[in-house]
């Protein structure tokens, strides 16, 4: 529920929604954000469930399906210029 906001880490947290971000490599930052999620119950149940939310959005199905579009797309324009 506590991520680094950095490429990719903070591409899986919706902030706010389902975890919290903190500045890569602010160790205090991080501390801090931990010790609030661990000490507010009601934001952590509010996380939890935002996680499973987010998590939820995210199938294989729709993974293959947006990676044989991009496949399509590729291949078309490589075809183009061939």
């Amino acid at each position: 529920m506590v991520a680094a906001n950095s490429p990719g880490l903070k591409d899986s947290v919706s902030p706010g929604k389902s975890g919290l971000l903190y500045q890569y490599g602010n160790i205090e930052e991080l501390a801090q954000q931990i010790v609030r999620v661990l000490s507010d119950k009601p934001l952590c149940q509010s996380l939890s469930q935002g996680a499973l939310e987010w998590a939820n959005r995210f199938t294989w199905d729709d993974c293959a399906r947006r990676s044989f579009a991009v496949m399509e797309k590729t291949f078309s324009e490589w075809g183009k210029h061939a």
